[in-house]
């Protein structure tokens, strides 16, 4: 599995780019050129790639497992891996992994 920022909003997990942009295109109603930016398209290895996750979100195991938090606002976040998010949150592809605000 692999996840796939197909534009500078969502980033997708999906099986191939192919999957994710029919999915994506299918879900939210966009044609493919408001979906889809070259510029900041890229693949992104689930093992290397991070988002940032509300401490709200986490496990205890996850929360102790810690070791850098970053405060926005009033919100604390710590960093996951892509594929801890997909374990954690038993995540099915295609989906949405991560998004920022549009």
């Amino acid at each position: 599995m692999k996840v796939f920022r197909l534009n500078e909003y969502d980033w997708i997990y999906a099986e191939s780019e192919e999957q994710a942009l029919e999915w994506y295109l299918e879900q939210t109603g966009l044609d493919k050129e408001e979906a889809y930016d070259d510029h900041y398209f890229e693949e992104i290895d689930p093992n290397v790639g991070t988002t940032l996750v509300h401490i709200d979100d986490l496990t205890l195991k996850e929360l102790q497992m810690t070791q850098e938090m970053i405060r926005q606002g009033n919100n604390l976040l710590a960093r996951k891996t892509y594929a801890q998010v997909i374990e954690s949150e038993n995540l099915t592809a295609p989906c949405i992994i991560a998004s920022t605000e549009y």
